[in-house]
Order: C-alpha cells, then sequence, then structure tokens
C-alpha cells in the first residue's frame, strides 16, 4: 500500500470512505424505497461519492490540475486547493446532511461559474476557429456538458427543502436542461462510437472490452430517447430521467467498473466517477424521492412524517 503513489492512493482512499459514509447514511431511505426508486433514493450519496473523489485528486494532483485553471487567472494553485476542499466538503456535507442546501447553492453555483469562466470561452474560441466537432476537441464537449448537468443537480438538491412551487419549478428547468445536455451526448456517441460511453470523453473503448461501437451507439439511443421524454410532461419526464439515469448507473457497474479493477488508476477512477455524477444528477432530477424524500435530515421529509403520525 506504501508503495502506491500517493495522487493515485488519496482519490481511492477517498472514494472509500466517502462509500461507507453513505451505506451508513442512505441505506435506511433505500430500504424503504421500492423498485427503481431505490436508485433515486439512492442518487444524492451516488452525487456526493464522485464529488470526494474529484476534491481528492485536486489535492493530490495540484500540479497536474492547475493545468486547467485559465491562464488569465492569478493564484492557479490557491484555486486548485480552493476547489478541492470544496468538493470534499460539499460532498460530506451531503452525505451526511450538515448545511446541506448552503453547500448544494454554492456548489451549483460554483460549477456554472465553471461553465462561464472556461468551457463558454473555449467553445466560443473553437467555434470561431471552426474545430468545434473535431475528433481531438470533443473532450471539451463532454466536459462542458457534464458540469452544466452537475451544476443542475446540485441546485435541485439545494430546493429539496424549498416551498413546492419554487422546488417544482427548479426541477422542471433543471431536468429540461440535462436533457439537452444528454440530447448532445446521444449525437456524439453517433459520431464518435468507439469512444468510452456515458460522458464524451477521450477515452477509446479497451481492445479486450467485447461489443465494440456497440456501446457507443446504445448509450447515445438510450441518451437521446431519454432526453426526448425528459422534454415532455411533469410524469413523462420523471419516468425518462429515473429511467435513462437507471441505464447509466448500470452502464459504471458493468463498463467501467471493470475497467477500473482491470486498471486501478487515477483515470479510470475518473471516468467511474464522472459517469456516476451524470447519472445521479439525472436521477434527482427525476423528482421528489431522489430530491426531496432520500436525503437523511430532510425537513420536508420530518415534517411529512410527522404530519402524517399525527393524522394517523
Amino acid at each position: 500500500m506504501f508503495s502506491v503513489p500517493p495522487r493515485v492512493f488519496w482519490p481511492y482512499c477517498a472514494a472509500v470512505v466517502s462509500l461507507a459514509v453513505a451505506i451508513a447514511a442512505f441505506w435506511k431511505p433505500a430500504a424503504r424505497a421500492s423498485g427503481l426508486d431505490k436508485l433515486r433514493a439512492l442518487a444524492p450519496a451516488a452525487y456526493a461519492i464522485p464529488l470526494v473523489i474529484f476534491g481528492a485528486d485536486h489535492l493530490s494532483s495540484v500540479k497536474e490540475v492547475m493545468r486547467i485553471v485559465p491562464s488569465w487567472m492569478p493564484g492557479k494553485m490557491f484555486w486548485t486547493i480552493f476547489v478541492g476542499a470544496a468538493l470534499i466538503l460539499a460532498g460530506f456535507s451531503i452525505l451526511l446532511g450538515i448545511r446541506r442546501q448552503l453547500s448544494t447553492t454554492l456548489l451549483g453555483i460554483m460549477f456554472f461559474l465553471f461553465e462561464a469562466l472556461m468551457h463558454i470561452p473555449s467553445l466560443i474560441r473553437l467555434a470561431a476557429g471552426g474545430h468545434l466537432f473535431a475528433p481531438d476537441q470533443r473532450g471539451l464537449l463532454g466536459v462542458a456538458g457534464r458540469d452544466f448537468a452537475f451544476g443542475c443537480g446540485a441546485f435541485v438538491l439545494a430546493v429539496a427543502a424549498s416551498r413546492a412551487d419554487l422546488r417544482d419549478r427548479i426541477e422542471r428547468y433543471a431536468c429540461r436542461g440535462m436533457a439537452v445536455v444528454a440530447l448532445a451526448f446521444g449525437s456524439i456517441h453517433f459520431w464518435y462510437p468507439r469512444f468510452a460511453p456515458g460522458v464524451p470523453l477521450e477515452k477509446h473503448n479497451p481492445d479486450w472490452m467485447p461489443g465494440g461501437p456497440a456501446w457507443g451507439y446504445i448509450t447515445g439511443a438510450a441518451l437521446i430517447l431519454g432526453a426526448i421524454g425528459m422534454l415532455g410532461r411533469d410524469t413523462t419526464r420523471r419516468k425518462a430521467a429515473t429511467i435513462l439515469g437507471t441505464i447509466l448507473v448500470l452502464l459504471v457497474a458493468v463498463f467501467y467498473v471493470p475497467i477500473m479493477f482491470a486498471q486501478p488508476t487515477v483515470e479510470t477512477l475518473n471516468y467511474v466517477a464522472d459517469t456516476l455524477l451524470f447519472a445521479a444528477s439525472i436521477l434527482i432530477g427525476a423528482g421528489p424521492i431522489a430530491a426531496r424524500s432520500a436525503v437523511p435530515g430532510n425537513p420536508a421529509r420530518d415534517d411529512a412524517l410527522s404530519h402524517s403520525k399525527a393524522a394517523a
């Protein structure tokens, strides 16, 4: 264990610790749910675990992560460490139910700042140069889309205990925003089916993984069909988001986890975390169980339970 490089050890350690905390905190809500609702009940935990992993990656690979900070921003090391610490704190805030509304609001703002300060300017420069859809630039589209979806998921969690009209409006807008991202991701999968499915980044499918381009075509079709359903009415939106989120969770389990065990590196762990966080964001946007009933210590849930007991 002591021969493992710190930049590999700490993200995996963060994954194990946050998974243990998630099991302790969320097994009761998951046990109360049934069917696919179990996944929706676990969605906040699945959202929080990748945050802790990414935070540990920031803190253990400061020099590598600093490279993605825009050149015009001073204090690159400070921002790398600050974002890493913020991700870890937000992850455990969601898992433990401590100041969850504040942390998820700030987290959503941070993801949208990533869009405004980093991703959108880069996409504009690529579009101006005619390279937006170049094969070697497809990863930037994936990163921009995933961070937008992550921000939407954070804001849905942030309004979990808010009044019903605001909560429903944010859920609706967030789910439709994630649907647009899923639609774009699905289209990219049909253009580049041999790249790793889910969030379209730069990794190719391993040669030893059976299926080849079928992974890209199937995932692309699921993303497009799920996105169309998520753009519909509330009942259709929730069902489509639940099904799409479930498919992406299965993709993590049958595609990315075996790759991670076959080659336990920071990159393979990050692909697990990326796809899991994207799936969790969609499940959170699916509706009440993921956003309101499943998070331990949710005031809205506790009030509802107390009122039902009093009525009984």
